[in-house]
């Protein structure tokens, strides 16, 4: 399971948690998170799971946050049947 929560330096005090992924049956590891220049959340992350025809593998999922909306996309699975484990996940900002 992946879960956001944003700090608040105003309020000094942590946002409600989200639940950003509970597809996972198995192992959700490695999350790296990346905000655009409007403010949406990219978060990728490595997945044991066969969620959406992906395998029992090892793949890369992904979603976003939008932030005029503050909901979360579907799941995207970025890979499929990867014959060995996924190398370090990088994610770019957008300009």
């Amino acid at each position: 399971m992946i879960i956001y929560q944003k700090w608040s330096r105003s309020s000094e005090s942590w946002s409600e948690r989200e639940i950003v992924s509970n597809e996972s049956i198995i192992e959700s590891r490695s999350p790296k998170i990346q905000i655009d220049s409007e403010d949406n959340l990219h978060v990728c992350w490595q997945d044991y799971s066969d969620y959406n025809s992906s395998g029992g593998d090892l793949d890369l999922f992904y979603k976003i946050r939008n932030a005029t909306t503050e909901s979360w996309s579907l799941t995207d699975v970025l890979t499929y049947n990867s014959d060995k484990a996924i190398l370090r996940v990088v994610l770019y900002r957008y300009q």
